[in-house]
């Protein structure tokens, strides 16, 4: 069955958005602790809720640069399966098993970073999401909600913001 390429570019984007958002959770998580409560990949912005009441703008600088360095190194992402009564199921980062699980479970991997329960789909190296860009933080209930983008469509919408800033200034 062959894609048509609106399909491809849209399975592409997801894969970018869902690879970066586990990029984000897991380096967020090893520089300060802080938990992924929820996320959700927007149609033009993702978002992910840290389970902080507040993120400083040091911290949000320090994020986004760690996850770009884990970008420029083509760290493999890799899915494989395992069965759930395997001992490595401890080091996996998940929240749990349902009680009714059977047969084998999916594990992620991104190289050096994290291992986490996941069976959507995903890029095949860091250096498929090109960047990342931490837009905004902002108040979700007690938590913190992060604004990001990744990949084709951060340069997408840089290239919108840049042209919004040349006709506002044009206005000016």
């Amino acid at each position: 069955i062959s894609l048509s390429h609106t399909h491809r570019a849209r399975r592409w984007d997801l894969m970018q958005q869902h690879s970066a958002q586990h990029l984000v959770t897991a380096t967020a998580i090893k520089l300060f602790g802080y938990q992924t409560d929820a996320w959700n990949l927007g149609d033009e912005l993702s978002f992910l809720d840290l389970e902080t009441p507040s993120v400083t703008p040091e911290q949000l600088a320090q994020l986004e640069t760690v996850v770009n360095t884990s970008i420029r190194a083509s760290l493999a992402i890799t899915p494989r399966w395992i069965m759930p009564d395997d001992p490595e199921v401890a080091t996996i980062r998940c929240r749990g098993l349902p009680a009714n699980v059977v047969g084998e479970i999916r594990v992620l991997e991104i190289d050096e970073v994290d291992k986490n329960l996941c069976c959507g789909t995903h890029v095949q190296s860091t250096k498929d999401l090109q960047v990342v860009k931490l837009l905004k933080v902002e108040k979700a209930k007690k938590n913190t909600r992060l604004w990001f983008v990744a990949g084709d469509r951060a340069l997408h919408q840089l290239g919108v913001m840049f042209a919004r800033q040349t006709t506002l200034t044009g206005k000016l």
